[in-house]
């Protein structure tokens, strides 16, 4: 197997090892919020009103660990495949659209329901974009720099 082939074997395993991580570890931390999503706002304040604005919350909040967690580990594996300028686009619209979601929230809820989850799913979605785009240019330049004994094998 040519180093090029290995390289890109190694390179897959690693993203869908990051992957499955990502899913677990964040769906824990989800499951840990959830179940916790009660007696938390308590630990914080005693204000009624708080408490009942971060009971509403955490549903929110818990379910973002999931989205947060794949979102980073997908930046980390296009940032590795040098997808820099469509990450940086991908930031600036996400931005630009949670933004708007946040100018016409009118509650905290609304502000992480919609805003926040916005920010983070269009990087999210710009960092498995970009995931796929490294593993592909990976792919090919494997198909290009093939091992020239096995070009003379099949010659």
């Amino acid at each position: 197997m040519s180093q090029s082939k290995n390289n890109l074997r190694r390179m897959r395993s690693l993203a869908s090892y990051m992957a499955r991580y990502a899913v677990v570890q964040g769906l824990m931390t989800t499951s840990l919020l959830l179940s916790l999503s009660s007696v938390l706002p308590k630990l914080f304040t005693t204000d009624l009103a708080i408490r009942a604005n971060l009971v509403a919350l955490m549903p929110h909040l818990a379910w973002q660990q999931l989205l947060v967690s794949i979102t980073l580990v997908a930046e980390s594996l296009a940032v590795g495949g040098k997808q820099f300028r469509l990450l940086a686009a991908g930031t600036t619209v996400a931005t630009i659209l949670s933004a708007y979601q946040i100018r016409s929230a009118t509650t905290i809820v609304g502000i992480w329901a919609r805003g926040i989850n916005t920010l983070f799913a269009g990087r999210c979605i710009t960092a498995i974009i970009g995931t796929m785009l490294s593993l592909r240019h990976r792919k090919d330049s494997a198909h290009q720099h093939q091992d020239p004994q096995m070009n003379n094998k099949e010659a």
